[in-house]
């Protein structure tokens, strides 16, 4: 099974391709979509959507795996979040992908082991799971990572 994870994100989108099969877990390709500040929305859904769509594409993925938003402090933030998230459903649609969502405190519980934990804290934990993975530039691609592994968790 191929799962493409994303961590949702209006500047910096995190994904990772994690394959597992019954005898071994692989971390395949992973990055951030990154995207230039005082851009419209529209240009980064739009980017986001057509970079998400190639990997599917181009990687034959099985299963899309995504953490929701949480409302924080920024309604607005939060709405735009759900822009994202609607993408990922949309693109789960037309590739016929089955579909995991997962809150950040179920990410970090699974993870880690405690809900509460920082980014750091799931840096660190992701980074003992696959042995020789530099550590990315932006907790955004641990995130991600950290989605995947959590998904592959709840599939078996």
């Amino acid at each position: 099974m191929k799962i493409l994870s994303v961590d949702p994100g209006l500047h910096f989108t995190g994904w990772a391709i994690i394959e597992s099969d019954e005898n071994s877990t692989r971390l395949i390709k992973y990055d951030a979509i990154r995207l230039k500040p005082g851009v419209a929305i529209r240009e980064r859904l739009f980017e986001i959507y057509f970079t998400l769509f190639e990997i599917i594409s181009v990687n034959h993925i099985d299963h899309l795996a995504l953490e929701t938003p949480f409302l924080g402090k920024n309604a607005a933030t939060f709405l735009k979040l759900g822009y994202i998230r609607g993408i990922l459903l949309l693109l789960s649609q037309i590739h016929g992908l089955s579909l995991s969502e997962f809150s950040p405190k179920t990410v970090k519980m699974m993870v880690t082991g405690t809900g509460n934990d920082d980014k750091e804290a799931v840096s660190r934990a992701v980074l003992r799971l696959f042995p020789g993975l530099v550590k990315p530039d932006k907790y955004d691609i641990t995130d991600a990572i950290a989605v995947g592994v959590c998904a592959l968790r709840s599939l078996k």
